[in-house]
């Protein structure tokens, strides 16, 4: 059996500044509705992420100072200590077989002014 590399991913805050962002999760029943198949390529996958916006699109994790993104839908405010697990793949319902969970895909953003570095660590974990 051939093991599949990182199929749950944990990030860790450990200062809790700066953001993620996560533009093709979904986040209520409507949005996902609109994207219940989803893209079935990376470069579909990538197509729609550039499409969207922090902090309108998907979800945004914000740091410590919650910049330009506070009070929007979709965003969680993170502090240090904080961490979050996401799967990366996904088992296809009509074929059984496991695919990637392209609503997987994120991006680190960067600090504001004033913010210093950001600070993270990750786990990936392995199956078969």
């Amino acid at each position: 059996m051939t093991q599949m590399t990182g199929v749950l991913t944990v990030l860790y805050y450990l200062n809790g500044v700066g953001g993620t962002w996560f533009p093709l999760a979904r986040r209520d029943e409507q949005e996902m509705n609109h994207n219940m198949m989803g893209p079935r390529t990376r470069e579909e996958a990538l197509a729609l992420a550039n499409e969207c916006e922090p902090g309108i699109n998907g979800l945004l994790l914000s740091g410590n100072s919650r910049n330009n993104y506070a009070n929007r839908d979709g965003t969680v405010g993170i502090d240090a200590g904080d961490a979050i697990a996401f799967f990366n793949y996904h088992t296809d319902p009509e074929t059984r077989q496991r695919r990637i969970d392209w609503r997987a895909i994120h991006s680190g953003l960067p600090t504001a002014k004033g913010e210093g570095n950001k600070w993270i660590a990750n786990h990936w974990f392995h199956g078969g």
